[in-house]
């Protein structure tokens, strides 16, 4: 009966230590996830940024002189 205390006493200890990982796996995952929601954010300030050069070229290219038109 002893054996069998200790037998399930590992398998508790197991299940507290995979609860455990599963946590941090949880939290390593929310970390990735506030990153890609960063990296998109990013990627829109980019995509930003590009169409305000892109814009720019365009006004540059324009044969009116930049603030003719009000």
């Amino acid at each position: 009966s002893n054996d069998f205390l200790t037998r399930s006493n590992v398998s508790l200890e197991f299940q507290t230590f995979f609860l455990r990982s599963q946590r941090i796996f949880r939290g390593d995952q929310t970390i990735f996830l506030s990153h890609q929601r960063v990296f998109r954010g990013d990627q829109t300030v980019f995509g930003t940024a590009k169409g305000l050069s892109a814009g720019g070229a365009a006004g540059m290219a324009g044969s009116e002189p930049v603030g003719a038109t009000a």
